[in-house]
């Protein structure tokens, strides 16, 4: 190889592999390559496979509650300050539907394939819940966690009962979750962001 044809580093290889570089960025790469030695060419060869098997699997977004948390990590790494723990918060049931909107002389009183509707509150925000009748017996929650917080507002959220939970990490920007295929034995929902964990008492039955 002549002295010119400076073999290119990883970082540009994958670069011109993938199409990223300047025509005359390139065009050196190219002769560099086919000046190269077996290395060289065998990383070109290897690249270009990877790229090729990476085109046929399109790769899927993680769920928003990923990004949330390595952007929660980045900042705890980052900062100066220790890490706050995550707070255990306990919420207190404010409605339910199944018992006020019978007190406030509605007539008729729930029957088995309405949806419940719950609204508990705490120190650090709000959650609604919306219980669906579904297929055998379950039930599909849908949840939203209304908080001052805008700077986590995405939840995870797990049901727990007897023996059983349930989990989604399907929490959206706007606080909203669901869980799907509930049994109506659960007794307990929390929904956390990394900074909290909003935990309340269920009664399904």
């Amino acid at each position: 190889m002549s002295p010119e044809l400076v073999p290119p580093d990883f970082e540009t290889l994958v670069d011109w592999v993938e199409g990223r570089l300047e025509p005359a960025t390139a065009a050196a790469v190219a002769e560099a390559v086919e000046a190269g030695d077996a290395r060289v060419r065998g990383t070109v060869e290897w690249l270009a496979r990877f790229a090729a098997a990476a085109a046929e699997v399109p790769l899927q977004d993680p769920p928003p509650i990923i990004r949330q948390r390595l952007h929660q990590q980045f900042q705890a790494r980052t900062s100066r300050e220790a890490a706050t723990p995550i707070a255990d918060v306990h919420g207190s049931l404010l409605f339910d539907s199944r018992h006020d909107v019978a007190a406030a002389g509605m007539r008729g009183g729930p029957s088995g394939d309405e949806v419940i509707h719950l609204a508990y509150t705490s120190s650090v925000g709000d959650l609604v819940l919306d219980i669906h009748p579904g297929d055998a017996g379950l039930l599909r929650i849908e949840g939203q966690v209304l908080s001052a917080d805008a700077a986590s507002p995405v939840f995870e959220a797990s049901a727990r009962g007897a023996g059983w939970e349930v989990r989604t990490v399907d929490g959206d920007a706007l606080g909203r979750f669901q869980l799907e295929q509930v049994p109506p034995h659960v007794d307990q929902l929390t929904a956390s962001n990394g900074q909290f964990s909003l935990r309340v008492e269920l009664d399904l039955s």
